[in-house]
């Protein structure tokens, strides 16, 4: 009877997106899934996240909103979270990371940020200005992990 009553009806974009929508409102909670989500990453972050300057918080925040990861696991976000921290791990991920993070610090204190250059022979990472040096950015997000695999 229902599927009669939809075929007899016209197509609109409205109604599709509701019914799409409906996915999201699962189960007894009002506050939709994607929400959910990013309010446990968002509340694990607060309580084990490290981070005297106060710069990698925010860019990592952002990070994580635009990773598609995080709604591909609506209903496990810490994987999500996990499988986006060790992506960063990665070289290219890592030195984009940190040069955003030394954007954010900058933008913070008034300064002019100072980005540490990849590893290269002329320059050894005790010489790096950075505010937030590749190293010290993995080692805060190697001790995010660690307390991930905890959990």
């Amino acid at each position: 009877m229902l599927q009669e009553l939809r075929q007899s009806r016209p197509f609109s974009l409205s109604e599709a997106i509701g019914r799409e929508a409906g996915d999201f409102l699962r189960g007894d909670d009002a506050i939709p899934r994607p929400l959910r989500a990013m309010a446990r990453i968002q509340s694990f972050l607060a309580e084990h996240l490290v981070d005297p300057e106060g710069a990698l918080g925010p860019t990592l925040r952002r990070w994580i909103e635009e990773d598609v990861r995080v709604s591909q696991q609506l209903d496990r976000p810490l994987v999500a979270l996990g499988e986006i921290l060790r992506s960063l791990h990665q070289p290219p991920e890592l030195y984009e990371f940190s040069r955003q993070v030394n954007i954010e610090w900058g933008k913070m204190y008034g300064e002019r940020p100072v980005f540490e250059l990849p590893p290269q022979a002329s320059v050894t990472p005790s010489e790096s200005r950075a505010a937030y040096p590749h190293a010290q950015v993995k080692t805060i997000l190697s001790e995010l992990i660690a307390r991930l695999d905890v959990i």
